[in-house]
């Protein structure tokens, strides 16, 4: 009984141990991710792509997308480049220095308002994601402890 306590301790020691090697190394040489996110929030419609890609505490968040609202139909087409920093296990904080409104983008800063955080609006902005490695070239982003976006390669 007593030898089985102790594998039971060494096989549960050994995935506390993997686990904190894997939160550890979450973005590791980089991230590519790319993804289709569609919302309805408050009459509003958006059917957008992202893709994050992060790589030595840099990264650029490019997005593009419709939203609808009504009759009303405006585009979005921005660069977020960023710079973040690993907080503990999964959890980065990502600081923007440059929105790029690509000259497609018409959607209204009011809009924007509506249903982004301001990360995705005016320059100097925070925002705190959750990456978690599921395998090699996979990941899970998550904001406020909601999945948004699974990401493989």
């Amino acid at each position: 009984m007593k030898t089985l306590r102790q594998i039971i301790a060494c096989i549960i020691f050994g995935i506390l141990l993997s686990a904190t090697a894997t939160a550890a190394d979450n973005v590791g040489t980089g991230i590519n991710c790319k993804a289709k996110h569609t919302l309805y929030r408050d009459g509003f419609k958006i059917v957008a792509f992202y893709q994050f890609i992060l790589s030595e505490n840099e990264g650029v968040l490019m997005l593009n997308g419709k939203i609808t609202h009504g009759e009303e139909i405006s585009y979005l087409s921005r660069n977020i480049y960023f710079t973040y920093t690993n907080k503990s296990g999964n959890n980065y904080v990502l600081k923007n220095y440059k929105i790029n409104k690509i000259p497609a983008d018409t959607v209204s800063d009011e809009t924007m308002k509506k249903n982004y955080p301001a990360f995705f609006i005016n320059e100097g902005e925070f925002i705190s994601l959750n990456i978690q490695k599921v395998s090699e070239k996979s990941h899970i982003i998550s904001y406020v402890n909601t999945p948004m976006f699974y990401c493989s390669e």
